[in-house]
């Protein structure tokens, strides 16, 4: 392999953020998995008994039974983000599935932004398109939207697999987003003057890591990623040779 610096310390570095960028993508789902079983398992009431019958009194405003509404707040969401991130490593093995609050960490920590891939304007290697070619997604786990508004003041909100059915058989102004979505340098973005970066410092020299994401139901699956020798020209000359 053809090497992208003359100081061999320099091109190991770039590798080894390269290689951490893409470790933290792929491993962000289970940690969070692993942290919400542990919320699940602490978030325990000591009297459950109790306020169930104080509640049953009426007695609904009490210390008690508020801090019990906490806890078992905070278990239900846990308990439901266990079960979307199991059912999309049963559903989708081959591709992690990450929240979009993470996506925004890893983001700003690496100097990276995301947006739609038809501002993506870098390389794509041929293996990793392929992988994006044999992507399917479940029907009912895609994200779904209602358009609200005429054409002079257009927006959408998002809904569910169910009511989108619903609305389509009813009306046109219901759709899917199927784009896919990808994370890498500002550079690599035709970004237009009325978008602009929030939250993500550009930097001139930014870690060049593409990774192409999926949005579905509850934040995004992990389709492919790559690295910058992809896209070095000398690099692609020894590949097909």
């Amino acid at each position: 392999m053809k090497k992208l610096f003359s100081n061999n310390r320099m091109e190991e570095d770039y590798s080894d953020v390269i290689t951490k960028v893409h470790t933290e993508f792929n491993t962000a789902g289970e940690k969070l998995y692993q942290k919400a079983l542990a919320i699940i398992n602490s978030a325990k009431l000591l009297n459950e008994d109790k306020v169930k019958r104080l509640v049953k009194m009426g007695f609904v405003r009490t210390k008690e039974v508020i801090q019990a509404e906490e806890i078992l707040k905070k278990r239900s969401i846990n308990e439901e983000l266990v079960k979307r991130i199991a059912y999309y490593r049963e559903q989708y093995p081959l591709h992690k599935f990450i929240t979009e609050q993470q996506v925004g960490g890893i983001c700003q920590k690496y100097s990276l932004i995301y947006g739609k891939a038809n501002q993506y304007t870098g390389f794509v290697p041929e293996k990793n398109l392929k992988i994006m070619e044999a992507f399917v997604l479940k029907e009912k786990d895609g994200m779904y939207y209602y358009s609200t508004g005429s054409w002079m003041s257009y927006n959408s909100a998002p809904i569910s697999y169910e009511e989108y059915k619903t609305r389509k058989k009813e009306t046109n102004d219901v759709y899917i987003d199927t784009e896919f979505l990808i994370a890498a340098p500002a550079k690599d973005f035709n970004i237009p003057t009325k978008q602009h970066i929030v939250d993500h410092k550009i930097v001139d020299k930014p870690i060049p890591d593409p990774v192409v994401l999926a949005p579905v139901q509850g934040g995004y699956l992990i389709v492919t990623a790559w690295g910058e020798e992809a896209s070095d020209p000398l690099v692609v000359n020894d590949i097909n040779n």
